[in-house]
């Protein structure tokens, strides 16, 4: 993720065709460096997978 912003952002990642009718895991991996600053976090809600 690449996107820094201060109000809630939507994203849309587009999933493989060939990963089509076959299980998946999605994961996050969210890594931060540390810094004392007030943006060194990540909210995730209201998630949506669809067909």
């Amino acid at each position: 993720m690449t996107e820094f912003d201060v109000d809630y952002a939507s994203l849309s990642i587009p999933v493989v065709s060939e990963a089509l009718d076959e299980n998946v895991i999605i994961e996050w991996n969210f890594v931060s460096d540390g810094s004392a600053d007030n943006f060194s976090g990540l909210a995730i809600d209201d998630i949506e997978v669809v067909e």
